[in-house]
């Protein structure tokens, strides 16, 4: 049987170019499937933060236990250094607990196109102000921050000790607002449980911020730049690993 890749991600606008990279066909509002010269893959959209993301997991493990589990998402920018739509694969991630996991990939992705490393911060909320994202930034040394990975890693480890065969865990993220950009709150509300944008909810808020017209502008493009960075780069993280040699026998 060929291997399944299980691609989660908290939004549509995270996953869908990835989606249209792939060839995969949506099935419903949530969930894509597709073959791809690696193997099986389903994407499937898990909404925003912790919980449902590893819900998700669960319900797509009990339907289909997957060989590769992919995280790919934004993350905000805690490293001052790092544009709108710089990739990377998080090879070290913390949560507030200081509680860190290393997910370098093992083996190593054969493929000299894959992305920078970088280590993430999971946080139960949003990093909204400059002020929050530097103050992160000094207290975990982290480049990134997101809501989701290191749950789901820590998931998926759990999973594949219970079936007793390995489970490979990869995290791609591409930077949606850098270091140096405030988030409103409310943004919280401009998604759906199901990881839908809500263009009811943004235009809504637009009509009773109107001045902060451009700073939507802004978080548009960057977001879009964004998700053609993770849909550009995770073909890179479906290259086939090579399989470790069989001892021969004299």
């Amino acid at each position: 049987m060929p291997p399944t890749t299980l691609i989660l991600a908290a939004t549509r606008p995270e996953l869908a170019p990835a989606v249209a990279t792939l060839g995969l066909r949506w099935h419903g509002r949530t969930q894509a499937e597709g073959d791809h010269h690696h193997g099986r893959i389903i994407a499937h959209l898990t909404g925003v933060g912790p919980a449902r993301a590893v819900a998700t997991l669960d319900q797509q493990w009990a339907r289909t236990p997957p060989d590769t589990v992919i995280s790919l998402g934004f993350a905000g920018g805690l490293a001052p250094h790092l544009p709108a739509g710089h990739v990377a694969i998080i090879h070290t991630v913390t949560h507030t607990t200081h509680d860190r996991l290393d997910l370098t990939p093992q083996p190593p992705i054969p493929n000299p196109q894959s992305p920078p490393a970088a280590t993430l911060l999971t946080l139960n909320r949003m990093a909204a102000t400059v002020a929050d994202k530097r103050d992160l930034h000094q207290r975990f040394a982290a480049d990134l921050v997101d809501m989701e990975t290191h749950p789901l890693a820590v998931r998926v480890r759990g999973l594949a000790r219970e079936a007793g065969r390995p489970v490979r865990f990869l995290a791609l993220r591409a930077v949606s607002d850098p270091a140096d950009v405030a988030l409103p709150p409310e943004m919280r509300h401009w998604v759906d449980a199901q990881g839908q944008p809500r263009a009811a909810a943004v235009l809504a808020w637009l009509a009773r911020h109107p001045h902060r017209l451009p700073m939507l502008m802004r978080l548009h493009r960057d977001t879009t730049r964004a998700a053609r960075a993770l849909a550009a780069s995770l073909p890179a993280l479906l290259t086939p690993t090579p399989k470790p040699k069989r001892s021969e026998r004299g």
